[in-house]
């Protein structure tokens, strides 16, 4: 699998929210200033991780947190480019969120449909979701990314 495949993703808009949370993922002509870390947040807040020496130059930021602001990563010299999250104490601390990134597109679509009509707060309140779409989903994450911290996607619903 090539980085190619994520370059094509991010030529669209993939990003979701579900009341609160979600992902907001960042544009193609954004990547070239934070390949090797990002350097701030979509409000403009500067980390300045682009100076972090312990972020991997294989880490492509792709995305962040809409919450917390955590960033979604591809790391680039894996096989299937494995996608990440991380969060950084004395050093940065990785978990797979999706075994590919062609699995991880799949699980994008799949939270997508979910979070569609509850886009905010106030429309999540009057369309809540039920524990069988839930239950589908998180065992569809679980049979196709045997390596995810599944834990991840179960936090977006806890908000």
């Amino acid at each position: 699998m090539t980085i190619d495949i994520v370059y094509k993703f991010l030529t669209s808009d993939h990003g979701f929210q579900i009341g609160y949370s979600g992902i907001r993922f960042k544009k193609l002509r954004d990547l070239d200033s934070v390949a090797t870390g990002f350097e701030q947040d979509f409000e403009g807040m500067s980390f300045n991780y682009d100076r972090d020496k312990d972020w991997p130059k294989n880490w492509l930021l792709i995305g962040y947190d809409r919450v917390v602001g955590d960033p979604v990563i591809i790391d680039a010299k894996s096989e299937n480019l494995v996608v990440m999250t991380a969060i950084k104490s004395e050093k940065w601390q990785s978990f797979v969120i999706a075994d590919s990134f062609t699995n991880f597109v799949k699980i994008v679509e799949q939270f997508k449909a979910i979070s569609t009509g509850r886009e905010n707060p106030e429309a999540l309140q009057q369309n809540p979701y039920n524990s069988t779409e839930l239950n589908q989903f998180m065992n569809s994450i679980r049979n196709s990314n045997p390596k995810t911290d599944v834990s991840y996607w179960q936090d977006y619903f806890k908000l």
